[in-house]
C-alpha cells in the first residue's frame, strides 16, 4: 500500500530526522543542554499521568474490552499509554536514585508518583516489566545490592498483597494466555513466517495490516487487523529489513557501550530509558508506528553528545 507506506514515511523517518537534526544544532550551540531534553520528558510524561488519573476518578478515559478497567487517558489505548508513561517512569526513577543534587531526587521521587500510579492503572504487563528492569538494571551498575534485594522483596509483597485482595484480577492480568496477550505467540509466530518472504527488504512501512492473514496465520482476535506484530525486533526487521534492524541494534549497542560504566545521573537515565523501552518491546510497539521515536532520537543525541562530568553535573 503505498499511500500507507508513504504517510508513514513522512510520520516517522522524515519528520522525526528533521526534528533531530535540528535537536543536534540546539545541543551543539547549547541553547539546549542534554539533561533538559529528559526532564522535558519526564515532566510531559508525569502531566499525562495526572491528567489520566483525575480523568480515572470521574469515571472517563477508560479501556474495560477485556474485563479489566485500564487507564487510557489522553492517548489512544491503555497499551500506548504505558509504553509512554513506562518510559518517563524508568528515567523519573533513575533520576531519584542517581541525581547529584538532593531537589533533583526530590523532585523526581514527587514526578514518580503519578507516574507509578498511572502505569499501574494501564494494567499493560510488558510496562510493568520494563520498568523493574529498568530499575534493576540501574541498580546494578550502582551496585546497591542491599536496595535492589529490598526493591525485589517489596514488589513480591505487593503483588502478593494485590493478589489478596484481588486475586480473580491478578490472575488474568498474570496470565499470559489471555486477555490482551491472547495471541502474543501466534503474532510472532505469524510475523517470522512472513519474514521469511521477505527476509533482506522486509514489507515496507506500516503493511503488517496489509499482510493477508490466512497465508501467514496471523490472527484476528481483538481487532479487525493487527498493525504491528507486538516485538521490537521483528517489527523493524518486517518495516526496514535487514539492513534496517542491524541498523538499530548497532544504534543500541553502541549507546550501551557508550554509557556502560558511566557513574554520571544522565548516563543511568538513558541506560534506564533504553532497557525500558527494548523490554516493553518484546511485547509491544515501542519504535516504529508512533511519537516514541523522538524519544529513540533524543537517547540517540544525548548519547553522541556526551557531555564531561563537570558539564553534566
Amino acid at each position: 500500500e503505498p499511500a500507507t507506506a508513504l504517510r508513514e514515511l513522512r510520520r516517522t523517518i522524515i519528520e522525526p530526522a528533521i526534528w533531530a537534526c535540528v535537536a543536534l544544532l540546539l545541543l551543539a550551540t547549547q541553547r539546549v543542554k542534554p539533561q533538559s531534553m529528559l526532564w522535558s520528558y519526564i515532566v510531559m510524561a508525569a502531566w499525562i499521568a495526572g491528567d489520566g488519573l483525575v480523568r480515572f476518578a470521574l469515571g472517563e478515559g477508560v479501556w474495560a474490552t477485556t474485563g479489566v478497567p485500564r487507564l487510557i487517558g489522553l492517548l489512544p489505548s491503555s497499551t500506548a499509554l504505558g509504553v509512554y508513561l513506562g518510559a518517563g517512569l524508568a528515567g523519573s526513577l533513575a533520576l531519584a536514585l542517581s541525581a547529584e543534587s538532593a531537589k533533583q531526587r526530590q523532585l523526581a521521587w514527587l514526578l514518580s508518583l503519578p507516574l507509578s500510579l498511572g502505569v499501574l492503572l494501564t494494567f499493560t504487563r510488558g510496562a510493568w516489566l520494563g520498568v523493574v528492569g529498568a530499575v534493576a538494571l540501574v541498580l546494578l551498575l550502582q551496585r546497591r545490592w542491599r536496595l535492589l534485594l529490598g526493591a525485589a522483596g517489596l514488589a513480591g509483597i505487593s503483588l502478593a498483597g494485590f493478589g489478596l485482595i484481588q486475586p480473580n484480577l491478578l490472575a488474568r492480568v498474570l496470565r499470559l494466555g489471555e486477555g490482551t496477550g491472547s495471541a502474543r505467540q501466534e503474532i510472532w509466530a505469524s510475523a517470522w513466517r512472513a519474514g521469511q518472504d521477505q527476509p533482506v527488504l522486509g514489507f515496507g512501512l506500516d503493511q503488517f495490516a496489509q499482510l493477508e492473514p490466512s497465508r501467514y496465520g496471523i490472527p484476528q482476535i481483538r481487532f479487525l487487523t493487527l498493525a504491528h506484530p507486538h516485538n521490537l525486533l521483528l517489527d523493524v526487521w518486517l518495516q526496514l529489513g535487514l539492513l534496517g534492524l542491524l541498523v538499530v541494534l548497532a544504534m543500541l549497542g553502541w549507546q550501551i557501550w557508550r554509557w556502560w560504566g558511566s557513574k554520571q545521573a544522565l548516563g543511568l537515565v538513558v541506560l534506564a530509558i533504553l532497557a525500558d523501552l527494548v523490554i516493553h518491546g518484546m511485547l509491544d510497539q515501542t519504535m516504529l508506528g508512533g511519537d516514541m521515536i523522538y524519544l529513540w532520537w533524543s537517547l540517540l543525541l544525548i548519547s553522541v553528545w556526551r557531555p564531561s562530568a563537570t558539564e553534566e553535573s
